[in-house]
C-alpha cells in the first residue's frame, strides 16, 4: 500500500523535476518564437563532456576548445541539437532593439560561455555568463553587422552537475532593419554638438 507521505515526496520530486527541465532561458527581446508544444527553455542536446578533465567553469571549457579545433561556440554547438533549437528561423522578422539590449526569460544559470551571433558576424561572446552577469536579465550589444535583414543566433553551453553533463540551448531570431553601435551613436552625438557650437560662433562673429 502506498502512503500519504510517498505520494506527497513523489508529487515534490516531480515538480523539482520539471523545474530542472523548465527552468532556463530564452530570448524575449527581441522575442524568440517557438514550434507549436515545444518547450521554451528546455536544453536541445545534453551529452557527457567529450575531453577528458574537469570543467566546472567556462573558464576551463575555453581553455581546452580551441586545442580540440574549436575556435568559437558556435562550431561546437552546431552539431548539437537542431540549428534553431526549438525556435522559428522563419517566423516573422523582430525589430532590432533601439536600445541594443538584449532580454532573457531568466538569468542564466548554470556556468558556461554564451555567443550571439549577427549572421556570419560574432557579435559579442563570453567565457561565463553566469558568473559575468549573475542575476541580470539583459546586457547590451553591438548590432551594427545587421545591415538590412539578417538572423540573430543565441548560443548557450550549460556545464551541469560540475560539469558532468552538457547541455546545448539555442535562439534563431530573424531581425529586420540596421543596426548601430553605441560608439557610432556617441560619435553622432558629438557630432551634432561641434556643429552647433560652430553655428553659436557664426552667430557670435556676425553680430
Amino acid at each position: 500500500m502506498v502512503s500519504t507521505g510517498m505520494i506527497a515526496s513523489l508529487a515534490l520530486a516531480g515538480a523539482a523535476c520539471i523545474n530542472h527541465v523548465e527552468g532556463h532561458t530564452y530570448l524575449t527581446q527581441p522575442l524568440a518564437e517557438f514550434k507549436k508544444g515545444a518547450s521554451k527553455s528546455s536544453w536541445v542536446a545534453e551529452f557527457p563532456p567529450p575531453w577528458s578533465g574537469t570543467f566546472r567553469t567556462g573558464a576551463q571549457y575555453a581553455a581546452v576548445a580551441p586545442k580540440k579545433g574549436y575556435k568559437d561556440l558556435k562550431s561546437f554547438l552546431d552539431s548539437k541539437g537542431p540549428t534553431c533549437g526549438n525556435t522559428l528561423s522563419n517566423a516573422k522578422a523582430k525589430a532590432i532593439p533601439k536600445d541594443g539590449m538584449l532580454k532573457f526569460a531568466s538569468s542564466m544559470e548554470h556556468p558556461g560561455p554564451c555567443e550571439i551571433w549577427l549572421g556570419n558576424t560574432r557579435a559579442f561572446h563570453n567565457d561565463d555568463c553566469e558568473k559575468t552577469f549573475g542575476s541580470a536579465t539583459s546586457f547590451k550589444i553591438d548590432f551594427s553587422a545587421c545591415k538590412g535583414n539578417c538572423m540573430l543566433r543565441f548560443y548557450w553551453l550549460g556545464l551541469q552537475d560540475g560539469g558532468k553533463r552538457w547541455q546545448s540551448y539555442k535562439n534563431c531570431i530573424p531581425l529586420s532593419g540596421s543596426g548601430s553601435s553605441s560608439s557610432s551613436a556617441s560619435k553622432k552625438k558629438k557630432s551634432s554638438k561641434s556643429k552647433l557650437r560652430s553655428l553659436e560662433e557664426i552667430d557670435e562673429l556676425t553680430l
